[in-house]
């Protein structure tokens, strides 16, 4: 696939099939870019008809595997991306598919050991490195993701999710000083991303740097203003100032985007007994209560 207009593109192979309608490469690479055009239904028509030809063309199969785990077919487009990597063993990137097909089936071991594989033959793809160092982040095998992490940033070094994620990672492990560093970068690169102000904030209320934790909670409220947990944090901060209307508003607001945080519901009940308004105070702490219960059963 080139640079040019991807319709363009699609006349051109039209023309050759209407040439040569068992030109299976050209009728594979149809199907492609149908499924990128959005045409699913023509695209599975063209890949049909490239497999009619040819069972065994390795993109066309590859392509199949995408559309059936569009229609909900996880385990055909398991099977599919298999059979890829039997003709293709060293196919990097029906690795990666596959891991994060499995990913999302909640197969975590299949799928790390996918895209360990998908790195291991391209080193320089930064999409494996990064779904590898996220599934490496989750299984909590954090110096590994923090070495994919720094291999996804070596490739894309404007990528502020990266510095975001890694930055994250080394929060965690007490790594406060990098970390903020990271996060400032995040932002710096892309201002608009509430995560990274909200982590920043994270970050500096445990170094009780207040007023700059306030103010990134703020920012990520005005990019993102349901973003419950930093509606939470900033409640927290107003209260230990007094400013308690303030603080109930933030905690309701934590409460409506997002009713099943029981966090917000017990800040919102902790406060209400601290200002003897007793009756609305039970009621927010039993509803904490329960749901506390409810995703604990749940886990």
């Amino acid at each position: 696939m080139n640079d040019i207009d991807p319709r363009q593109e699609i006349e051109a192979l039209r023309a050759a099939l209407d040439e040569n309608p068992d030109d299976v490469e050209a009728r594979a690479d149809l199907g492609v870019l149908l499924l990128e055009q959005g045409d699913s239904d023509g695209a599975e028509k063209e890949t049909l008809q490239a497999l009619a030809v040819d069972p065994d063309y390795a993109l066309a199969r590859h392509n199949l595997a995408r559309l059936l785990e569009l229609k909900g077919d996880a385990d055909g487009a398991e099977k599919e991306l298999r059979a890829v990597i039997a003709l293709e063993p060293e196919n990097p990137v029906a690795y990666n598919d596959l891991g994060a097909l499995l990913a999302r089936q909640g197969d975590f071991d299949a799928g790390l050991e996918a895209f360990r594989a998908s790195v291991e033959i391209d080193p320089e793809d930064v999409s494996a490195q990064w779904n590898l160092a996220q599934m490496l982040d989750e299984s909590g095998l954090a110096d590994e993701a923090e070495a994919h992490y720094r291999e996804v940033l070596r490739l894309d070094p404007d990528d502020p999710a990266g510095y975001n994620n890694l930055g994250t990672l080394l929060a965690d492990q007490g790594q406060t000083g990098p970390a903020e560093e990271l996060f400032r970068t995040a932002i710096r690169l892309d201002p608009e991303d509430e995560s990274a102000h909200f982590n920043l904030g994270l970050l500096l209320d445990e170094k009780e740097d207040t007023t700059g934790a306030a103010a990134s909670y703020r920012e990520a409220l005005r990019l993102c203003p349901e973003h419950a947990p930093a509606h939470v944090n900033l409640g927290l901060m107003l209260e230990d100032e007094e400013k308690f209307d303030e603080a109930e508003q933030h905690y309701r607001a934590a409460i409506e985007s997002e009713p099943g945080l029981y966090h917000a519901h017990r800040c919102l009940g902790e406060l209400l007994e601290a200002v003897g308004r007793s009756d609305e105070a039970q009621a927010s702490l039993a509803e904490a209560d329960r749901l506390e219960d409810e995703q604990a059963d749940e886990i």
